[in-house]
């Protein structure tokens, strides 16, 4: 009985460092009223935008509530308790945040309204000094690239970072010093910190990489986190063309009307 019992506590002791491998997020808060009173077994109810599943819970006795292992994505968090006014708040939730959402509820009135908050992200980090830096969908999809690796992105837009190839370095460390890791699971080569395969653009929903005072749960000084998407309520697919022919690659000098320009059929027997 006592094996089973330490078996179940080291379990227990487990799982949440799963989850926060995982590159998902959490959202919790509290609720106060006007005075700052906490109001305990508020309704608290958590909206996916992209799906429409709603996950439900309650405040505690200090009325505060927490949603763990979230994926990144548009929210929208519904508070109600009797006799306050309904609340709610629409956020985005980015990888591996944190997010502190705090709820004031106001008395109800008799004439029923709800308060709305158009927008709760958290914009700044106080929980951890870990210095990272987001890049999102949006800029995944709209950044020019020379080549669909994700590799030049993450070099592109993080600073701090050099060598734009599998063995990439963090602030002048040597190669090697980035740990990568794709839905929780490590993809880089233990011994050389290689990345193996990359996944394709067209799969990645967000990546987060921080670059000074990474975490402990990952094994070198610098991290990158790669969030795949998941499914919605939508169909949705993408489609790419790339056009890379001897002709465009010739020198811009050579491209003048007094410079006789080779022909294809010339430049493909070189």
């Amino acid at each position: 009985m006592r094996v089973i019992s330490t078996v179940v506590l080291v379990l227990f002791m487990i799982v949440p460092n799963l989850q926060a491998q995982t590159g998902a997020g959490r959202i919790q808060g509290a609720i106060t009223d006007a005075t700052g009173a906490a109001i305990p077994g508020a309704a608290v109810s958590l909206e996916n935008l992209a799906t429409g599943a709603v996950a439900k819970t309650e405040a505690n006795a200090a009325g505060l509530f927490l949603y763990p292992g979230i994926a990144s994505g548009e929210y929208r968090l519904s508070v109600s308790s009797p006799g306050m006014l309904p609340w709610s708040g629409k956020l985005t939730l980015y990888t591996g945040q944190v997010a502190e959402v705090p709820v004031s509820l106001s008395v109800a009135s008799t004439r029923t309204e709800v308060t709305v908050t158009s927008e709760v992200t958290q914009l700044l980090t106080t929980e951890s000094a870990t210095l990272s830096g987001t890049i999102e969908n949006k800029r995944l999809a709209e950044l020019p690239l020379n080549g669909r690796f994700i590799q030049g992105v993450i070099m592109a837009s993080v600073p701090g970072l050099e060598n734009a190839s599998a063995r990439a370095r963090v602030w002048g460390l040597r190669e090697g010093a980035m740990e990568w890791v794709q839905d929780g699971a490590v993809v880089n080569s233990r011994s050389t910190a290689e990345l193996l395969r990359a996944p394709g653009m067209d799969s990645i929903s967000e990546v987060k990489v921080e670059t000074n005072a990474s975490s402990a749960k990952y094994s070198r000084p610098g991290a990158t986190i790669l969030s795949t998407k998941s499914g919605s309520n939508e169909f949705h697919g993408s489609a790419f063309q790339r056009c890379a022919t001897a002709l465009s690659a010739w020198p811009a000098a050579a491209r003048t009307s007094s410079t006789r320009r080779p022909s294809t059929s010339a430049m493909n027997r070189e």
